[in-house]
């Protein structure tokens, strides 16, 4: 069982709990001490300042959904930064979210349950020993980040392997070594892969490869859930946010400003608006506003994507026969949706329209980011 190493795992463990409470009490209101409770999907905690720890559980959902951060009884948002030594242990769970603020997994959290496949998040650094062992159907290990520090293949192992798991991870991230990592077998992921352990509802089909880059480049998390929603209509602040995000990967958010828009003082992504309207992206409506929370059509995104591509705010005119019978030469978006065909990022629908005033759903804001970003 690699006793040796699990004991040393444990001693890292707790030295890393004790590290991060010793690092949030002075900013806490709450006790020094630990404090326990138990969270309404049956998931127990210990809880020290802004770090919560999951002790066990006590649900009866085979499904179970680790948050990034949990509400305390001190009414505080709590960080989930650890998932203790067996915490879900024998509990036949099927499905598995990892909150993206957990950064240790310890010994046997998860040994002995039905999981098929389970997506790390980068935030994740140590894997205990045993911490999927007994997960005999285990097949699909995704890993968002880097490599983090794990027991290898063989007794004590963090992965059970005997369901023919393989490890997926990023091709460049830190860490890895091509065909196999410590020991497991793995593969890298590039332009092009479908994973579908991505989301629990990563779509099948043309949609898969794209979802799956944009995952890998960071550009969304999905929901809380582990869900993508591929069919979810994406509203004009959502879509700000992934704009920025591909065109700024790893950059911070810039500080919110209204001097373009109105509007946006009160959205969740004002900075990302901010820098769209600094950007020339996209420009007030008659109002001043942005209308952050009304859904983006697909000609909209359209111009978007010419102006970010282009760096530049004007779009080219529309021909005197426009590729697409429902897209007028009156309509001003009109030079953007036929560069969007020019350059095979969309072909419309069968109906041999492109649906200029439809709303874009998530999957194929995927799609049309991905391919754009093959040019």
């Amino acid at each position: 069982m690699g006793g040796s190493r699990r004991h040393r795992f444990a001693a890292l463990l707790a030295a890393f709990v004790t590290a991060v409470a010793g690092l949030v009490v002075w900013a806490s209101p709450a006790s020094a001490a630990p404090s326990t409770f138990t969270a309404a999907n049956g998931i127990e905690y210990s809880y020290t300042g802004y770090s919560a720890f999951v002790n066990g559980y006590a649900g009866s959902s085979k499904s179970v959904v680790i948050p990034a951060r949990v509400l305390t009884p001190d009414g505080n948002q709590a960080d989930v930064v650890s998932i203790l030594e067996k915490a879900f242990s024998g509990k036949s769970l099927t499905s598995l979210v990892v909150g993206t603020n957990v950064r240790a997994i310890g010994n046997d959290a998860f040994r002995d349950n039905s999981l098929t496949q389970v997506r790390i998040p980068a935030s994740v650094t140590a894997i205990g020993s045993e911490a999927f062992g007994k997960n005999t159907g285990l097949s699909r290990v995704v890993f968002d980040g880097g490599a983090p520090r794990v027991t290898k293949s063989g007794a004590g192992a963090s992965f059970d392997t005997t369901g023919g798991l393989t490890v997926s991870f990023w091709r460049g991230a830190s860490g890895f070594t091509s065909g196999s990592w410590e020991g497991y077998r793995s593969r890298a992921l590039t332009r092009g892969s479908c994973e579908v352990a991505l989301f629990t509802d990563t779509p099948s089909g043309i949609f898969c490869a794209p979802v799956t880059w944009l995952a890998g480049q960071g550009i969304t998390d999905g929901y809380g859930d582990g869900t993508f929603r591929p069919l979810g209509e994406i509203s004009r602040e959502a879509m700000a946010a992934f704009l920025f995000r591909y065109a700024n990967p790893g950059a911070r958010v810039p500080a919110c400003s209204a001097a373009t828009f109105n509007d946006i003082s009160g959205s969740a992504f004002c900075g990302e608006i901010a820098w769209l309207g600094a950007r020339g992206l996209s420009k007030p409506y008659s109002d001043g506003g942005f209308h952050p929370s009304d859904v983006i059509s697909r000609q909209a995104v359209a111009t978007q994507l010419y102006r970010l591509v282009h760096q530049s705010t004007a779009v080219p005119s529309c021909p005197t026969n426009p590729t697409f019978p429902d897209v007028g030469r009156g309509n001003g978006n009109c030079g953007a949706i036929e560069w969007l065909a020019a350059k095979d990022i969309t072909a419309g629908y069968d109906d041999g329209g492109f649906h200029p005033t439809d709303p874009v759903s998530r999957q194929a804001m995927a799609a049309f980011l991905y391919r754009v970003d093959g040019l």
